[in-house]
């Protein structure tokens, strides 16, 4: 009989090899890469909140975006605060030597799709820490079973484990005659997600689509219920605040000045809060849609979080550093 070189643990333990992604990237096949301070940027999302209780945080990928090649990842931004929340990984691999019979070895393929969570859980079966592949309108919220995992850092939605060359060359033997993981083949199905922020938990989805042979993964949209301990529906869209890109809108301080700079932002009026780390507003006042600059020199040096929020409930969030 043929056995994988440490059986289960063996496909956990080659995930586990990203499990030491950092938190402070944001990343996809478009190139964008951001990079903050997660303590700089802890007081966006209680501006955030205080302002819009109870919405969605809505973000569609549009373009939807595809993954099929090993190490691509997507990472989740939640709340939108700059700090990395979940990522979904592929991890496609295949070489000599993993599998064994006796004395014998014979090489293997791993086809797998693996969600990561830094600050947060995801909902799925306790036993083997499958997440759950959700229909649309599924309430998300306390009463469903959450995971973390603490020693491999993933949870796995599909996974895929074929023997090579076993029976002739250029053959390959499935390891497993039943999917590992819900998520082989599903369409446009929801993850359910719980974002842990200041000690309180807020709910929220994902949309992906996962192929059938598990070595690729496609992102539709994403959304958070603003709202601490309040469930929301996979699917949910009601009373949304989708978010301002930076190819609209964008911001950045020098010395005492808050400077923002509009590119292509289409809207019919906006204003402009910036709250300091305790989330308190110290200047708001409407948007110059010709672009604006902030004077803070009798702002205490440090981080503060500009908030730009559309009449059309669009939403951008930046945290900048004063100096004084």
């Amino acid at each position: 009989m043929l056995y994988p070189k440490k059986n289960v643990t063996f496909a956990l333990d080659f995930l586990k090899q990203s499990a030491d992604m950092k938190k402070l990237y944001k990343s996809n096949k478009a190139g964008k890469l951001t990079a903050y301070s997660a303590m700089a940027m802890a007081g966006a999302f209680i501006a955030l909140s205080s302002s819009a209780n109870g919405q969605v945080l809505y973000n569609d990928v549009n373009p939807d975006e595809t993954y099929s090649e090993n190490g691509e990842f997507y990472e989740l931004d939640l709340n939108e605060d700059g700090d990395i929340d979940f990522s979904i990984k592929v991890i496609n691999y295949s070489g000599p030597g993993l599998f064994y019979s006796g004395t014998l070895t014979w090489g293997g393929v791993v086809n797998g799709v693996a969600v990561y969570s830094y600050n947060g859980a995801i909902g799925g079966s306790s036993t083997y820490l499958f997440p759950y592949a959700l229909n649309n309108g599924v309430e998300v919220g306390s009463d469903m079973n959450f995971n973390t995992n603490s020693s491999f850092g993933n949870q796995i939605l599909a996974l895929y484990l074929g023997i090579q060359d076993f029976y002739s060359s250029g053959g390959t033997l499935p390891f497993w005659t039943s999917p590992v993981g819900e998520w082989e083949g599903k369409s446009e199905k929801f993850l359910a997600l719980r974002l842990e922020d200041g000690g309180a938990d807020y709910y929220g989805w994902v949309r992906l689509s996962v192929d059938d042979n598990s070595h690729e993964f496609t992102i539709h949209d994403y959304a958070l219920k603003q709202s601490q301990d309040t469930p929301i529906e996979t699917g949910a869209t009601v009373g949304v605040h989708s978010v301002i890109q930076n190819n609209q809108l964008t911001a950045y301080s020098f010395g005492s000045t808050i400077n923002l700079v509009v590119k292509d932002l289409q809207t019919n009026g906006a204003t402009v809060k910036v709250y300091n780390m305790a989330g308190q507003v110290v200047f708001q006042n409407e948007l110059n849609l010709s672009g604006m600059q902030i004077n803070l020199d009798q702002a205490a040096t440090g981080n503060y979080t500009v908030q730009v929020v559309t009449v059309e409930d669009a939403v951008y969030n930046k945290t900048v550093n004063i100096q004084n």
